[in-house]
């Protein structure tokens, strides 16, 4: 890359608001998002916009390295993340020796819920009782992977707000996902609001990393998470 060439791309960063000059050399962290209304999306100006975006944001500032983001549907982020070395995905926590990743420090806690139609008289005492149900999870999502291990069946969508769609138009009996993004996506698919029928245990929402993640840099992600849960920033991006 020439002198005029790089000085653009680093101009690019900037505008981004994912670099600063000082550790324009650093090595930068690939970040793979999947959109979701609201939490992680594109702007009007070719960049990203949302509260997920805001944190990668805290942790650039926090951590002074370079976190270069990318958006993909949920699937392809995943096997991105997988394939890639230098490449973290946000996903609640789960183990799967398939993908072997390294995960950060939690940044939050969600939970998975399971959403039925506004109307639906179904009820939900526990887990067990939706295996024999019709249950719509985002492919490649960790709710699907969890899902997957312990034995559910389940209907794959592309996105959240296909998935709401089908719930609503009956294809479907429950709804996974995580609580994060639930009202947002809902205002999207154009749809009366769904009833959550039962909500899990919190669980730990991280940066899942490849296996050959650098070790340093691990380590600054860590400390940088670990200072933003501590100083109360965090709970001042992610919504309730």
């Amino acid at each position: 890359m020439n002198h005029a060439a790089a000085i653009q791309c680093m101009t690019c960063l900037l505008w981004l608001g994912f670099a600063h000059p000082a550790q324009a050399a650093a090595p930068a962290i690939q970040i793979v998002l999947s959109p979701s209304p609201g939490v992680a999306e594109s702007d009007s100006h070719g960049g990203f916009k949302g509260w997920a975006v805001d944190v990668l944001q805290a942790i650039t500032q926090q951590s002074g390295i370079t976190l270069h983001v990318e958006m993909y549907p949920q699937a392809r982020a995943l096997l991105v993340a997988k394939q890639t070395p230098n490449a973290c995905i946000p996903l609640l926590r789960f183990d799967d020796p398939q993908y072997g990743f390294q995960w950060t420090q939690n940044i939050f806690y969600p939970a998975i819920v399971f959403l039925v139609r506004h109307d639906s008289p179904l009820q939900l005492p526990d887990a067990q009782a939706i295996q024999k149900l019709k249950v719509g999870v985002v492919r490649g999502s960790a709710v699907a992977l969890k899902l997957k291990q312990a034995g559910f069946h389940t209907v794959e969508s592309q996105d959240v707000v296909t998935g709401l769609r089908r719930l609503q138009l009956g294809y479907l009996d429950v709804w996974a996902m995580s609580d994060v993004g639930v009202q947002t996506n809902t205002a999207k698919a154009d749809i009366p609001p769904p009833r959550i029928a039962l909500r899990l245990p919190q669980q730990g929402m991280a940066l899942a990393c490849n296996r050959a993640f650098p070790t340093l840099q691990m380590q600054q992600l860590n400390r940088a998470i670990r200072a933003l849960r501590q100083s109360g920033a965090l709970d001042h991006i992610i919504p309730k």
